[in-house]
């Protein structure tokens, strides 16, 4: 793990009992560009079980909290979540993933990132 990595990893909480969620981009230590690419890597649990991906869901956290699990799903290739080009507003965004694995082991990341 670069030191960078380590850096956003703190910069977001997770629970880490089902699948491993890694973020892959955007940089949360910088503010982000709009359109943002949303990259995220989800891998076995601690004790070596699958995700699985039709159990994911995906919040935007704010003033109210938006389900987006259905707009999203079509972005999910194996166990990748990959969103180029999300045009997102300027302002700070919380993005709540949540996952379990293949024998419900739950595992959640908020991700927060201010667009410019």
């Amino acid at each position: 793990m670069k030191v960078n990595d380590s850096f956003n990893q703190q910069l977001s909480y997770s629970a880490n009992n089902g699948p491993r969620i890694t973020l892959v981009s955007p940089n949360i230590v910088d503010k982000v560009s709009a359109p943002v690419n949303i990259f995220l890597k989800f891998d076995s649990s601690p004790t070596g079980i699958e995700p699985n991906m039709g159990s994911l869901i995906v919040h935007m956290k704010g003033f109210i909290t938006l389900d987006i699990t259905k707009r999203v799903e079509k972005y999910i290739n194996g166990k990748e979540l990959n969103i180029e080009d999300a045009k997102i507003p300027k302002g700070k965004h919380n993005i709540l993933i949540m996952i379990m694995d293949m024998q419900e082991n739950y595992s959640e990341r908020l991700i927060s990132f201010i667009v410019k």
